[in-house]
């Protein structure tokens, strides 16, 4: 499991949303015999926002909340050295945006987009006694495209975070 801090790189689409935490269920299974792992993941954020927005000479209050939800696959190289543990994995991923919003004027329909990417990730983890990993973890998703309440933009993004895991 690993808790991660996300920053999206697109600011003009996601605006003052553009920083926020996520939270990766990550497994990854392999022989010793075999050159790299496969690596299949879960990624989710949700984050509820609070907008004030010039509009037309007045101030319009906008509150929300948007879901960003993938599912990854890929491979995963891991080297032993001396009790350090790092990795590089890379592989495909499907992003769904899900977003909700309300204004003092209107309620805007609820809008959904998906996309396909890939990613490059890392770690340099530890292991605590035979089985506890402990480590810290980078991420990068890019070559998606979404649209929201019809407004094109991307979920490409890079975070960084604290890796606990269970190994075998």
């Amino acid at each position: 499991m690993i808790a991660e801090s996300r920053t999206y790189s697109n600011t003009a689409f996601w605006g003052p949303l553009s920083k926020e935490s996520a939270g990766l269920i990550l497994f990854d299974y392999g022989d010793e015999g075999w050159p790299a792992n496969i690596e299949l993941g879960f990624a989710d954020t949700k984050e509820n926002f609070w907008l004030l927005v010039p509009a037309n000479g007045s101030i319009i209050n906008i509150n929300g909340s948007f879901v960003v939800t993938e599912l990854f696959g890929g491979v995963r190289k891991t080297w032993n050295l001396n009790g350090f543990r790092p990795s590089l994995g890379t592989g495909i991923t499907s992003i769904k945006f899900t977003g909700n919003a309300a204004s003092s004027i209107s309620v805007a329909p609820t809008t959904t987009s998906s996309s396909i990417g890939y990613y490059v990730d890392g770690c340099v983890c530890g292991r605590i006694g035979e089985h506890f990993n402990i480590g810290l973890d980078w991420r990068m998703v890019s070559g998606t495209s979404v649209t929201a309440w019809g407004v094109s933009g991307d979920v490409d993004y890079s975070q960084y975070g604290i890796l606990l895991g269970y190994g075998w």
